[in-house]
């Protein structure tokens, strides 16, 4: 099993990553966690990302590569937002890729955004196949065949890293929801009462059987 979903923007956005956020109703509180191993940063992301969200905080990896500035968000939520991409896109004024592998569910998506939507691939339940086909699209199953190893050959096509190098400057950013997305949230949120302290819970290495790997990676 395999997850997971990543925004790429060509070019270096560092210098300019609260505003990225800020387009998808975000907050840069700048509470940030620097990491030199991908694999630590992609840990710390999906172990506490869930927890995390109950107070209104959601973590992003961020980093550059190859000439690519790439958002990793474990919860899978803003690559699909098309307008989001599209501001980011006309923002940065750069071509913006974004990519979703879920192998336990069958789903598979990428899309392309140079501002507007100029191509897009969904594979789930139903295919959605729009656009243009690029030229890095060439020799894969781009179909309803495509599995998890056709994404990740596209993304490198392009010049995009899935996974990223083992090590490099790897930055978890802790995200406030801002006023619009706390109000849009509020009819899916409820009080949950506890009657007993909540059990510690384990890291998510210790639940994984010896020899095995953490359920982010796709590699």
């Amino acid at each position: 099993m395999a997850s997971i979903s990543i925004i790429a923007i060509h070019g270096s956005h560092l210098q300019n990553a609260s505003q990225l956020f800020s387009i998808c109703e975000y907050i840069d509180n700048g509470q940030n966690k620097s990491f030199k191993s991908f694999d630590e940063a992609a840990h710390y992301l999906y172990s506490n990302y869930f927890e995390l969200t109950k107070e209104h905080i959601s973590v992003r990896g961020i980093w550059h590569d190859n000439g690519w500035t790439v958002i990793c968000d474990p919860e899978m939520v803003d690559q699909g937002n098309a307008e989001h991409m599209q501001k980011i896109a006309e923002y940065t004024n750069a071509p913006v890729w974004t990519f979703l592998i879920q192998t336990n569910s069958g789903s598979y998506e990428f899309a392309k955004y140079s501002p507007t939507k100029e191509r897009h691939f969904f594979l789930s339940e139903e295919l959605i196949d729009k656009g243009t086909p690029v030229p890095e699209e060439t020799g894969l199953n781009i179909n309803e065949n495509t599995f998890m190893d056709d994404l990740v050959m596209l993304a490198k096509n392009l010049g995009i890293n899935i996974p990223p190098p083992a090590q490099g400057e790897y930055i978890v950013k802790h995200l406030e929801y801002n006023d619009a997305r706390k109000v849009r949230l509020a009819p899916f949120r409820q009080p949950v009462k506890q009657t007993k302290a909540p059990e510690k819970k384990q890291p998510i290495e210790n639940n994984q059987p010896t020899g095995s790997k953490p359920w982010w990676k796709i590699w």
